[in-house]
């Protein structure tokens, strides 16, 4: 029985934890450092990935912005 509740509670701790880090990386992608992340702290596996995101990041802040403007 407490096997079971272990796991339960490691699911939930392992599921807190990637949304934080979800969270951390679209933080990061939105303030536009996505590149200079890879180099400190690993967030990104790769700098191509960071770039990426950094792209991705832009994108959708210039769609959020042509929105908000209709």
């Amino acid at each position: 029985m407490a096997d079971i509740q272990h796991k339960r509670v490691a699911m939930k701790l392992k599921q807190a934890c990637e949304e934080t880090a979800a969270q951390a990386i679209a933080a990061t992608t939105a303030s536009g450092q996505a590149s200079r992340i890879h180099g400190k702290n690993r967030k990104f596996g790769s700098r191509k990935e960071a770039m990426q995101q950094k792209i991705a990041a832009a994108k959708a802040k210039r769609e959020a912005k042509e929105a908000a403007e209709k």
